[in-house]
């Protein structure tokens, strides 16, 4: 008898320990499905939305929907968002980036949780920049034009692969705030003890309430926009920077050519006093004067020069490509430009620079934190479910269930919330601020255009003219013999000092609209 009971004893172990293994393998299977399941609709999403297109291409930001300004209705060219041409960036070897028409992991998660994503923008016509060696080949043929600058700064710039760093970051946080919490899968023996011994398996799953994830991830979705603007505002700084030093640059190279002549006219007047004093007809003070001014104008012809060589250098390195040369640059200084009004161009700059998209949309991101912190001390629901086997006579299959949940008894998350709502004023304040600046820069550029314009237009509708009439009214009566050949060089001088500062001018009023089309986010300039 007791053999007997023994051996059903024995049995009982053996298919009691075998539904224990299947129990167990049936709570991993169906854990693996939830946890599936969860990652797939983590962040709540609205399956209507999608990632911009901008996601599957190199460092090309798109525009984020924020709330802007309406535009005035001002005749100011202006490019609300800037689109880089379409390459992959120059990344370091250890860390090479995709190719374009490949989608990364990153890439794919993102389109499954992404909700509230911004609409993109359609890109401009893809062109493919030069490199150094077209470029220079190029330039020595028809002189560096500031459109070849530009596409090298746009194809090898540092600072815009750092940017567009940023810009993913922000994208892989994103992610990960949508993410929904691992399920819990668990085993133990509440008690160990022969045939009276229990085993079992169960899974837990923490869900999450209030659309705390979609809060979560619509907060830092905003810090998705705001690195996509501050790659926008780093690409023009580095155009605003390029386009300045090019036409300083071009100003210093027109400048060369006047001084060179200028030096000649000293040359000669010195010789003519030279032999002026030989003859008996000059005095000794008047030829020092002269060599006085052989003096002046050689050396302002060699600072001239020096800043013509070290403005080409510095145009390489700002376009990230400093080992090449250039000999000469392309372009006129004479070209026009357009009026602006201060208030239309302050409007305009409000509605369009980064630096005040970036401020609303930390409006918009603080506004989003607030929200979350009101739902947090709403609790998450904790659900466990398992199955139980006892072993021993009789065997017993025991189903498991729990649900756990925090009271917000004391802690309602007060403190946050005031956080909250400070920084959220914060912002809003932050933002009168950056519209201030933004509209002090406009002016005091818009200062120095119209300033640098008026002298420009005074030279060459008054100055200028009468100075070239006084030349060929000199040259006419130098030729009847009536002045001398000292008068003659005199008026040369006089037409090439205006000249020069006519250059001066010319070089503040394009610096000024250089920085007035960075302001603007100007794409195409002049």
């Amino acid at each position: 008898m007791n053999r007997d009971a023994n051996h059903l004893a024995n049995s009982a172990d053996r298919t009691g320990w075998s539904k224990y293994a299947k129990a167990t393998g049936l709570a991993l299977t169906c854990a693996a499905g939830l946890s599936q399941v969860c990652s797939i609709s983590a962040a709540e999403p609205n399956q209507e939305s999608h990632w911009p297109r901008w996601l599957k291409l190199s460092r090309v930001p798109q525009r984020s929907e924020v709330p802007t300004k309406p535009k005035p209705t001002a005749n100011i060219t202006a490019t609300p968002k800037a689109t880089p041409q379409h390459h992959e960036p120059q990344l370091p070897l250890a860390a090479s980036a995709p190719e374009a028409h490949e989608t990364t992991p990153i890439q794919t998660v993102s389109a499954d949780i992404a909700a509230d994503a911004p609409a993109a923008i359609a890109p401009i016509p893809v062109t493919v920049p030069p490199t150094p060696e077209e470029a220079r080949a190029q330039a020595d043929m028809l002189g560096m034009t500031l459109e070849m600058l530009v596409a090298l700064a746009d194809a090898h710039h540092p600072r815009l692969t750092a940017a567009y760093q940023q810009i993913q970051a922000a994208q892989g946080r994103a992610v990960q705030a949508g993410l929904y919490p691992n399920p819990v899968v668990a085993t133990s023996s509440p008690q160990w003890d022969g045939n009276e011994s229990q085993f079992n398996g169960f899974v837990s799953q923490e869900i999450v309430t209030a659309k705390k994830l979609k809060l979560d991830v619509a907060a830092i979705q905003r810090e998705v926009s705001q690195a996509q603007f501050a790659w926008q505002q780093e690409r023009f700084g580095i155009l605003t920077a390029l386009r300045q030093q090019y036409y300083s640059t071009l100003a210093a190279q027109s400048r060369v050519a006047v001084l060179t002549s200028l030096v000649q006219i000293a040359h000669h007047s010195r010789d003519v006093s030279r032999k002026l004093l030989d003859a008996g007809e000059g005095t000794r003070g008047d030829t020092l004067l002269f060599d006085i001014e052989v003096d002046r104008a050689e050396v302002a012809l060699a600072n001239a020069e020096t800043v013509y060589r070290v403005g080409r250098r510095q145009l390489a390195i700002l376009a990230a490509v400093p080992d090449m040369e250039i000999d000469r640059l392309a372009g006129d200084l004479d070209q026009k430009l357009q009026d602006y009004d201060l208030q239309e161009l302050r409007f305009a700059i409000a509605a369009v620079n980064p630096q005040a998209n970036i401020a609303r949309l930390e409006i918009d991101r603080n506004s989003y934190r607030l929200r979350r912190a009101v739902v947090q001390p709403i609790p998450n629901i904790d659900i466990m479910g398992g199955y139980q086997r006892q072993v021993g006579v009789p065997q017993e299959d025991q189903g498991l269930f729990q649900v756990t949940m925090t009271v917000p008894l004391w802690n309602k998350n007060q403190g946050n919330i005031f956080a909250a709502e400070a920084e959220l004023a914060g912002a809003r304040a932050d933002l009168n601020r950056v519209e201030l600046d933004l509209g002090n820069q406009a002016a005091d550029a818009l200062q120095v255009y119209q300033t640098a314009g008026q002298l420009v237009d005074r030279y060459e509708v008054q100055i200028l003219p009468k100075a070239r009439e006084t030349l060929n009214l000199t040259q006419q009566l130098y030729a009847q013999g009536q002045i001398d050949f000292l008068r003659l060089l005199q008026s040369q001088k006089t037409l090439l000092e205006a000249e020069l500062a006519r250059l001066e001018a010319l070089e503040q009023r394009w610096i000024s609209a250089a920085m007035i089309a960075g302001l603007l986010q100007t794409e195409h300039f002049p």
